[in-house]
């Protein structure tokens, strides 16, 4: 039932986020001839711009909601996966771990954490494979913490380029 919302919030993201960009110019044009028709020191004569102030607004509004949403279900369903998941094999890059303990401990400790003005840098692909099921994310190390990940889950597209969650971790150095 979840992975359905999740899709379906996905889908209306990749709908709302063009419609705000494409709005843009509009949004423009409407708020230069608004703050164009005042006199000096004087009020507008032209009505503010509502209609084109919500189009623009409101996409955005939505997808950051919607965004919010898909972020939430992924994790849960990323951690659900884990905590279903005893016996594992996981591959970083292509190359099998030997010992997977401490890679699924740091996974499992998936938390959604606040931006502290840093971003993601090199790339890592782990496939986490369990009775479960196959399972594909990315990790992307922090570029102010290389002990930090973004955790990525490409299940959705929101949240291939948008993290789940973040883990701190020596597991993955070497990578």
């Amino acid at each position: 039932m979840l992975q359905a919302i999740a899709k379906i919030l996905d889908l209306f993201c990749w709908i709302a986020f063009p419609i705000s960009f494409a709005a843009t110019p509009l949004l423009v044009v409407n708020w230069m001839r608004y703050t164009g028709s005042a006199k000096l020191g004087g009020k507008p004569t032209r009505p503010f711009p509502i209609w084109s102030v919500c189009l623009f607004v409101l996409p955005i509004m939505t997808v950051v909601a919607m965004g919010s949403g898909i972020c939430a279900i992924a994790r849960s369903e990323f951690l659900s996966y884990l905590d279903s998941s005893m016996d594992v094999d996981v591959s970083v890059d292509g190359q099998n771990l030997a010992n997977s303990r401490p890679a699924m401990i740091a996974l499992r400790s998936t938390h959604a954490m606040i931006a502290h003005h840093s971003h993601p840098t090199k790339s890592i692909n782990l496939k986490i494979i369990s009775q479960s099921g196959d399972l594909s994310i990315s990790l992307g190390r922090d570029s102010g913490n290389p002990r930090e990940y973004w955790v990525f889950y490409p299940k959705y597209g929101f949240t291939s380029t948008n993290e789940i969650g973040r883990i701190t971790t020596s597991a993955f150095d070497k990578y």
